[in-house]
């Protein structure tokens, strides 16, 4: 017998039931339409749905709420996009998650080079992979090997690198040098999060020191922001290179 229809819900203005389109709702929603009330203190239309998703959890409506949101994914619009990529960093174990690591595998034209907001410094793609980062920091999907695939490449560390060395240190300890080569800005989270793991970060950070791929100046204040050992500390920075 089929399954009987679902009673309606109504969340701050919104119904949900058997016979809602969930993206074009979430699609409405995050451009800032389709009704839903929102707090003075909310920034974005994000904040609305990542306020009502944790309600829906454990009923029958959270999986197609989650599932309208990743179908933003790819709208047309970068900051629904980018909205929706924030959601599935914050709620990575939501069901439609797996999109993320379809995107990452894909060409990235909707994310590589598009920023969003307009004063952001990072693009869609930095934001995809913080949401791929989410994900293997919890180990789904394909998400840690892609998390590892993308520390590897030129650039594209520093967005995964957090949740990647908080995962899987052995291996980012294990890949330290060529991971800095190509991204001189993951320092900073690797040391951290290797720090926070119990690791050796003396050696790792003399390692990064002594590549001479780190601006020195930079990296002087976050090894000093971030290693809580003073001999930990002189022993990273005795490392770097002599000024020429």
């Amino acid at each position: 017998m089929p399954n009987p229809p679902l009673h309606p819900l109504q969340i701050d203005g919104v119904t949900l039931s058997d016979t809602t389109d969930f993206a074009a709702l979430l699609s409405d929603i995050l451009r800032g339409g389709g009704g839903a009330g929102a707090l003075r203190s909310d920034m974005m239309p994000l904040d609305w749905v990542a306020r009502v998703y944790p309600t829906l959890l454990g009923g029958p409506y959270a999986d197609r709420f989650s599932d309208g949101v990743a179908a933003c994914l790819t709208a047309p619009e970068p900051f629904v996009r980018h909205q929706a990529l924030l959601f599935f960093e914050q709620f990575p174990h939501a069901h439609g998650g797996d999109r993320i690591e379809e995107l990452v595998d894909g060409d990235r034209a909707l994310f590589a080079g598009v920023r969003e907001p307009p004063t952001s410094d990072t693009d869609l793609e930095w934001s995809l992979l913080r949401a791929l980062g989410a994900r293997a920091g919890e180990g789904l999907g394909r998400a840690l090997e892609q998390a590892r695939r993308a520390a590897l490449a030129a650039g594209k560390a520093q967005a995964v690198m957090a949740a990647l060395a908080s995962a899987d240190p052995d291996w980012v300890v294990a890949h330290a040098d060529a991971i800095v080569r190509g991204s001189p800005d993951a320092y900073a989270p690797m040391l951290r999060q290797i720090q926070r793991a119990g690791g050796d970060v003396a050696g790792l950070g003399a390692r990064i020191a002594a590549l001479g791929v780190v601006e020195p100046n930079e990296f002087r204040y976050w090894v000093g922001r971030i290693v809580r050992d003073p001999a930990a500390r002189d022993h990273i920075l005795a490392a770097l290179p002599a000024p020429n």
